[in-house]
């Protein structure tokens, strides 16, 4: 308690009850990607600083009802590299929309990342059981990665 925790997880794990259980219990507050099938009900427009850079790309910031009474936060943005819109869920009601968004970005990107450690590299457990070991594997990998990245 007293310190805020910020976990960006995958829409499978979306569970508003239990969201608003641990953000009021332990300070604990959650971002995900909306379900395409979700049903929520607009119920209020969140207002954003339209100026700052951090927000660029914010198209929507409001608060949804879902059907067992709790007010998840909704951000729509449009990627900026892509041009894709994305529709992320929160129970963190005090962050800009802009950086929810960041946030939920900076997570999928190490998602692929690992993706890519698992598919590609075939490097799916641990060499050793040594911490020492498992540091070295680690920064052998992210070489190989960011070499892979350059020739690409």
């Amino acid at each position: 308690m007293g310190r805020k925790v910020l976990y960006a997880r995958d829409k499978a794990a979306i569970d508003f009850r239990s969201w608003h259980n641990l953000k009021t219990t332990a300070g604990i507050y959650f971002i995900s990607l909306e379900k395409e099938n979700m049903d929520l009900k607009t119920m209020g427009r969140q207002v954003w600083d339209k100026a700052d850079p951090l927000n660029h790309g914010i198209l929507q910031d409001e608060l949804v009802g879902a059907s067992n009474g709790v007010l998840p936060r909704r951000v729509t943005c449009q990627a900026p590299d892509t041009g894709e819109i994305r529709v992320f869920l929160t129970s963190e009601m005090t962050l800009p929309p802009g950086l929810i968004a960041h946030l939920y970005h900076r997570r999928w990107r190490i998602e692929k990342v690992l993706d890519c450690f698992k598919n590609k590299l075939k490097e799916k457990k641990s060499w050793s059981a040594s911490p020492i070991a498992k540091a070295a594997q680690a920064e052998f990998l992210c070489l190989t990665h960011n070499l892979l990245r350059r020739l690409e």
